[in-house]
C-alpha cells in the first residue's frame, strides 16, 4: 500500500511539468507586466466611490475608455512574447518553435496532422467567415447558448445604454480625449460628464 503513490512522485520528480510551467509563467507574466495595473486603477476607483461596478452608465463609460487601451497593452506584450528568447529552447523564441512544430506535424503522416493541415487549407478557401469560424476554431454561431444554471454559462448583461444618435453625440463629445497615462482618471471621469450630458438630452 502507498507503493503506487511513491513510484507517481519519483516519476514527477523525474520528469518536471515543463509545459504547464510555461503556461502559468505566461499567465503570471500577463497580469504583472499589464492586467495588475487596470486591476489596481478599477478597485481604486471603486474604493474611492468613482466607478459604481453595478452602474451600466460606469461600465460603459469604463469599456470606452479603457478597453482600446488594454487591448493595445495585451498586443505589445504578446508581440513581446512572442519574440523573446527561451534559455530552455537553445534560445529559440516561442513563435520559432510553433513555427517548427508546424514544419514537424506537417512532415508527419499521423491523422491528428492530416486533419490539422487539411483544415488549414480549407480555412484558407473558405471566403465566409462564419464558414472559417465553424471549420477552424470550431465555433459555431447557430449552436445553442448555455443556460442559466448550466455549467458554462456566465451572465454577461449587453449594455444598451445609448440610442445611435445618442452615441454619435457621445462620440462627438470624447473626441480628442485619449488615455496617455493609465492612471490619469480624466478620461474616464470625462466619460462620465459626457454621458450624463447626453442621457439628459
Amino acid at each position: 500500500m502507498g507503493v503506487e503513490n511513491s513510484e507517481v512522485a519519483q516519476y514527477m520528480l523525474s520528469h518536471p511539468r515543463r509545459g504547464l510551467n510555461r503556461i502559468e509563467r505566461l499567465w503570471r507574466d500577463v497580469y504583472n507586466a499589464v492586467l495588475s495595473l487596470f486591476y489596481e486603477l478599477f478597485v481604486s476607483l471603486e474604493v474611492n466611490d468613482i466607478l459604481d461596478p453595478d452602474s451600466e452608465k460606469h461600465i460603459f463609460c469604463l469599456h470606452y475608455v479603457y478597453k482600446n487601451v488594454i487591448n493595445d497593452r495585451l498586443f505589445q506584450f504578446m508581440n513581446s512574447w512572442n519574440n523573446h528568447k527561451l534559455r530552455t529552447e537553445n534560445n529559440k523564441t516561442p513563435g520559432q518553435l510553433f513555427i517548427l512544430g508546424l514544419q514537424r506535424l506537417f512532415n508527419e503522416d499521423k491523422v491528428i496532422a492530416n486533419e490539422y493541415f487539411e483544415e488549414l487549407d480549407q480555412v484558407r478557401s473558405l471566403s465566409h467567415i462564419k464558414q472559417c469560424n465553424v471549420a477552424y476554431f470550431r465555433m459555431d454561431p447557430d449552436a445553442p447558448l448555455p443556460e442559466p444554471g448550466d455549467e458554462d454559462y456566465i451572465d454577461v448583461p449587453s449594455i444598451q445604454l445609448l440610442n445611435e444618435e445618442q452615441l454619435h453625440s457621445f462620440s462627438v463629445k470624447m473626441r480628442g480625449i485619449n488615455v496617455a497615462n493609465i492612471f490619469d482618471i480624466e478620461p474616464y471621469l470625462h466619460a462620465l460628464e459626457s454621458v450624463n450630458e447626453v442621457l439628459e438630452i
